[in-house]
């Protein structure tokens, strides 16, 4: 019930293949906890009747393999699950411990068959663009009344975190057989800044700690 409770979630109900997914990244206790998310530690140990200090590692765990989120990062006292599949496939897939080529294969054969057509699907339907293409900075230094936030370097300079990580795409299609034909993926090409990059860092740092299960 757990599983179903967390495809609910991510807009996918029926899909046995990301039941797939979610089983190879939780058991079902796990679940359990992840599906009763949001809320504060306290308020999970309530709703699962599981001691809280076991809902705090379970959720760490789950936090360093991109499954969960914290509301603070400092206090990580309440968590929330991924917010939609792409935050859950960006963050499972971008890291340097994910190693695992049946993994890969899970994501690859639940995209290909159903998630990037009702991804397209839903994206369309919001009205507006959520992504935007920055140009290269080459491309822009020398014209006139440049945009900061047209601006690579700027952008860069009013970070106060900035991540390089995998191309959870590209990091896919590499552990499935299928390597970008065009850069190298052991080079990591992926920018976060931000919350996301704070994100990014704490995880590696975690994950000492916690490590992957699917690596």
């Amino acid at each position: 019930m757990s599983y179903e409770v967390l495809m609910q979630k991510l807009g996918f109900p029926n899909s046995e293949k990301l039941k797939k997914i979610l089983e190879y990244l939780m058991n079902e206790e796990e679940a359990m906890i992840a599906s009763a998310l949001p809320g504060t530690l306290e308020e999970i140990s309530k709703k699962t009747g599981i001691e809280k200090e076991k809902v705090q590692d379970i959720l760490e765990d789950l936090f360093v393999k991109g499954v969960v989120f914290p509301r603070d990062f400092r206090n990580r006292d309440y968590f929330r699950f991924a917010r939609d599949i792409i935050q859950l496939h960006d963050s499972t897939l971008a890291s340097k411990h994910v190693k695992d080529p049946e993994f890969a294969k899970l994501w690859k054969d639940f995209l290909d068959s159903e998630g990037n057509r009702k991804i397209g699907e839903i994206l369309s339907s919001l009205g507006f663009k959520i992504w935007r293409v920055i140009p290269a900075y080459n491309a822009i230094k020398d014209l006139p009344n440049v945009l900061p936030y047209e601006n690579m370097k700027e952008i860069m300079k009013a970070q106060q975190k900035i991540a390089v990580v995998p191309c959870s795409c590209r990091n896919l299609s590499m552990l499935a057989g299928e390597p970008c034909k065009h850069t190298d993926e052991t080079k990591w090409h992926c920018i976060q800044v931000g919350r996301g990059g704070r994100s990014t860092s704490l995880r590696k740092m975690l994950a000492l700690s916690y490590p992957l299960t699917v690596s």
